[in-house]
């Protein structure tokens, strides 16, 4: 192969890069500051909201548990070392502890001399 270093060096020439605009450095730079701080306080005002509906959420649930408590006339239930083992025999799980809870609570109703809370038709099969 034969190499003419002069020819290869003026056929680069002709391709050699334009150098970039003077003020493109300040452009690129003055839209990454406006796009960064757009976006910050975006994820700013979106915690803000998130942080506003779970505490809305959390008063909703604390009235709402409180009412319910006051209709039925169910206060807090003492959970015990039988209570918890009556549930972990039954599956172990939250649906032994939810039945075992409804249980003590239906106890505590009828200690306290409250009435059975009525229950809709058919709700557990019978017409």
């Amino acid at each position: 192969m034969n190499h003419d270093d002069g020819a290869i060096e003026s056929l680069l020439g002709r391709y050699r890069p334009v150098s970039p605009p003077p003020d493109l450095r300040d452009r690129v730079l003055s839209s990454a500051v406006q796009t960064r701080s757009w976006w910050m306080a975006a994820g700013w005002f979106s915690a803000a909201a998130m942080l506003l509906l779970t505490l809305g959420l959390h008063v909703a649930a604390t009235q709402l548990m409180q009412e319910t408590a006051a209709v039925s006339g169910i206060g807090r239930i003492e959970w015990s070392a039988e209570a918890e083992e009556a549930a972990r025999m039954l599956d172990g799980g939250g649906a032994g502890r939810r039945y075992v809870s409804l249980a003590l609570a239906a106890g505590m109703r009828r200690h306290e001399g409250f009435p059975p809370v009525p229950m809709a038709p058919g709700l557990f099969g019978e017409m």
